[in-house]
């Protein structure tokens, strides 16, 4: 034997009528069935608009919470951001200002001490040891010619007036001459005048 379908889905005596309350005179018809599965349709369908229609109104409102939570935070952040910086700007300008003018002073009297006075004083030193160098060099080389220009003025004398001498013939008689009246052996006239 096949299967009864139609048995199966009669609404009197089949299971589905057995499931809707059939098999009694007072069991579902066909046209109840089918007003009811089109009132589950209707209900179905007016559920789902109503779920989707409250869940735009849901996901709106919850955007335009979002929205206007995001934006008080932001604009919290913002104006307390600009008020610390605000804040901070002022503070820094005035911490700046003071350790500015301690720094200042601090470093003018670092730098008094330990930048100007060493480099004045080096430079002074050093301006100092160059003009006592120059000195030192000048009255040396002063002392040197006062000791060579005699000895080269000297030696250019001697050499110039030998030179003469030998050249005039003087030299020879001044050797050879003796001086009037002397008993000695003839020596040279200078040699008797200074002898």
């Amino acid at each position: 034997m096949g299967l009864n379908v139609g048995g199966l889905l009669s609404t009197v005596t089949g299971l589905l009528g057995g499931l809707l309350g059939g098999g009694a005179p007072a069991g579902l018809s066909i046209s109840d069935v089918n007003t009811l599965m089109t009132n589950g349709v209707t209900a179905a369908t007016n559920l789902d608009k109503a779920v989707t229609t409250d869940a735009s109104t849901l996901a709106a409102n919850m955007t335009n919470d979002i929205t206007t939570a995001a934006q008080g935070t932001l604009s919290m952040a913002v104006n307390g951001a600009a008020a610390l910086s605000k804040s901070f700007l002022s503070d820094s300008a005035k911490t700046i200002t003071s350790l500015n003018t301690a720094v200042g002073g601090t470093l003018a009297g670092a730098y008094t001490a330990d930048v100007a006075g060493p480099l004045a004083a080096g430079v002074g030193g050093g301006i100092s040891g160059m003009l006592s160098g120059v000195g030192t060099g000048v009255g040396n080389a002063m002392a040197n010619m006062a000791t060579s220009i005699p000895a080269a003025t000297a030696s250019i004398v001697g050499s110039l007036g030998a030179s003469t001498l030998t050249a005039t013939g003087l030299s020879a008689m001044l050797g050879n001459a003796t001086v009037v009246g002397s008993s000695s052996a003839p020596t040279g006239l200078l040699g008797g005048l200074l002898g």
